[in-house]
């Protein structure tokens, strides 16, 4: 793994917001769309949880759910949005492939969130960087082995990155870059309250399907494997997207 310099300068000229949610006055019509369970809201926008002023997004999977995507069926209750107009065209995604964004928000795993403990092969996604025909999300926020981890393309030879604790209760905030792109020029960053926790590295950040990069768009909420007999709840601030950290960068919570 390749470490990079992580110094910060001067904002470039260029920086910009890309993407920003507003629960307060859009709620879910933030996103592009909602993948949950036929006839439920088990995804929702509530009143500020634990602290978290204004509007969160409320994710949820019980016992049983079922969410169907086409011919695909999976647990899962997500929001989803950062997609272009043709599958085809990854260059036409707003976050092409060559591009650098940045993208901020808090996590809150409600307490009681059950975390499969080390050695369990369960797994529960809670923030994808997916790309639109693969399968396997390139980059992906999972809870797992009683942390939070960062699985980069989930290959042998991509890190698996512990990102810390879980932290049931509390807000977590994320700021991740990343450089979108088939090869060792791309790159992931990451800090967490504030902090970095994962020094720039260089890896690649996308796929190839059928020859051409795999666009990727942005998902959150609850998305997790087979075997749970649990509800699993998670609270999520809105999100921002830009092009410099400290132009995205969101409050700290104390």
């Amino acid at each position: 793994m390749l470490l990079l310099s992580s110094l910060v300068l001067a904002a470039p000229a260029s920086a910009a917001i890309y993407f920003a949610t507003n629960y307060a006055g859009l709620g879910l019509k933030s996103w592009q769309g909602v993948h949950q369970p036929a006839n439920t809201e088990r995804v929702s926008i509530v009143n500020g949880f634990a602290g978290m002023p204004g509007k969160v997004l409320k994710a949820e999977v019980r016992p049983g759910d079922k969410t169907y995507t086409g011919t695909y069926v999976a647990e899962r209750s997500e929001v989803y949005g950062r997609m272009g107009t043709n599958y085809k065209i990854p260059t036409g995604y707003p976050d092409p492939v060559g591009s650098t964004r940045w993208y901020a928000f808090n996590i809150n795993l409600k307490p009681g969130f059950e975390v499969p403990p080390h050695g369990d092969t369960r797994w529960v996604e809670v923030t994808q960087w997916k790309g639109v025909n693969g399968s396997v999300p390139p980059i992906g926020i999972m809870a797992q082995w009683d942390r939070l981890k960062l699985k980069v393309l989930r290959s042998a030879d991509q890190p698996v990155i512990d990102i810390g604790g879980a932290n049931r209760g509390s807000w977590i905030r994320f700021s991740i870059g990343v450089k979108w792109s088939t090869g060792n020029d791309g790159w992931i960053q990451v800090f967490r309250d504030g902090k970095e926790i994962v020094p720039r590295f260089s890896t690649p950040t996308m796929q190839i399907i059928n020859g051409i990069p795999d666009a990727v768009y942005f998902k959150q909420g609850i998305y997790r494997g087979a075997g749970f007999t649990t509800t699993h709840t998670a609270y999520f601030s809105d999100v921002k997207i830009g092009s410099y950290r400290p132009e995205i960068d969101l409050p700290l919570l104390r």
